[in-house]
């Protein structure tokens, strides 16, 4: 029979004789989802065989390839899918709070990026004005530049310290 993974919709092909009635416990080999299947009365069931890579088609738009080497990974005992499925509801907690988090940190990262471009500008100054005799020999309008330079940074200075008052 042809079962499908809720999480990424992979289908996979599974003997019949491996899922009880009460149901199992099933892994995904593709995504490693975790759930609990259980055998429908009124679900069909596919006895076929799939061939390698056959191509089913569910939608126009959709088409799914099927390899039968990857299956589901049955699992027995019941206290490991106790465990199972405490854990997978840790994992949507945890992918829950990483999307509000996301969501929050796209402001910062563009104040951090403002940040770094400061800060690179004001080494790229110091190591100038470190090299400004030698530099001015190859560039000989750096002094008037970085000495006007220097002028507005004392006239932003105070302008601050003005509206501090």
């Amino acid at each position: 029979m042809i079962i499908s993974c809720p999480e990424c919709s992979k289908r996979f092909n599974i003997d019949q004789n491996l899922i009880p009635e009460d149901g199992r416990l099933l892994q995904c080999s593709n995504c490693m989802h975790k759930w609990h299947f259980v055998i429908k009365k009124n679900e069909e069931i596919i006895e076929e065989p799939i061939k390698s890579e056959e191509v089913i088609i569910e939608n126009k738009n959709q088409e799914k390839k099927i390899n039968p080497s990857q299956e589901f990974i049955p699992i027995e005992d019941e206290s490991v899918e106790k465990e199972l499925k405490r854990e997978q509801k840790v994992i949507n907690k945890v992918k829950k709070k990483d999307k509000k988090r996301n969501k929050k940190n796209k402001p910062i990262k563009l104040l951090n990026m403002i940040i770094v471009i400061i800060i690179s500008v004001a080494a790229l100054v110091i190591i100038i004005d470190t090299f400004r005799i030698e530099l001015s020999k190859y560039i000989p309008f750096l002094n008037p530049i970085l000495d006007s330079f220097y002028a507005i940074i004392a006239d932003i200075n105070s302008f601050i310290k003005d509206l501090i008052r």
